[in-house]
């Protein structure tokens, strides 16, 4: 219970981060996740709900990236929408 608990607040953390740089400016989403799909789409649909979220795209992170960060791993990347 207590690792549910820091991962929600970490999403909260990461979603209001981007919030506070992005305000309400259109962005694009990338997101990656090391065998961990759940946590991937409940990170997406945080991010989605608050900010202006034009497009998105979900992957899985290699085998190589994913030796050295281990399972869990979340990476976002956002980038504001070109006109």
């Amino acid at each position: 219970m207590k690792k549910l608990v820091a991962v929600k607040k970490a999403i909260d953390k990461i979603v209001e981060t981007l919030q506070e740089t992005y305000k309400d400016q259109p962005v694009d989403i990338g997101l990656s996740h090391a065998v961990a799909p759940e946590v991937g789409d409940t990170v997406l649909e945080e991010i989605k709900a608050r900010l202006n979220t034009q497009s998105t795209v979900k992957t899985e992170i290699g085998a190589v990236i994913g030796t050295h960060v281990g399972p869990g791993t979340v990476a976002v990347m956002v980038t504001p929408t070109k006109a």
